[in-house]
């Protein structure tokens, strides 16, 4: 499973709707990422506006982030969404080999 950083923006509506049952908000998001092959690590609407959801998930690859992806953004509410893979152990591993043959 490679690591992956989404961040959202949505409506008033659904704001409120989260706002109003968190437990549901969570367990909506984690069927939905698990639909893909995927792991919902952590989910949170961001604390400086309280309004964007943020989250780190985890999918064994990045056609099955970028699917969940477009049908997140599909969902009633969501106004935006965007996925980037985040560096992994093996990523991190390669990249000191690399800085170790050149040094």
């Amino acid at each position: 499973m490679k690591p992956y950083f989404y961040h959202g923006s949505i409506n008033s509506a659904l704001r409120a709707r989260i706002a109003s049952n968190e437990p549901q908000f969570q367990a909506t998001m984690r069927a939905g990422v698990e639909a893909f092959g995927g792991n919902l690590i952590s989910c949170h609407l961001l604390a400086s506006t309280g309004i964007d959801p943020i989250g780190f998930l985890e999918f064994p690859e990045d056609i099955a982030a970028r699917s969940w992806n477009a049908f997140y953004a599909s969902q009633e509410g969501v106004l935006s969404s965007t996925i980037k893979r985040l560096l992994d152990e093996t990523d991190l591993a390669e990249m000191h080999r690399l800085i170790e043959q050149i040094s």
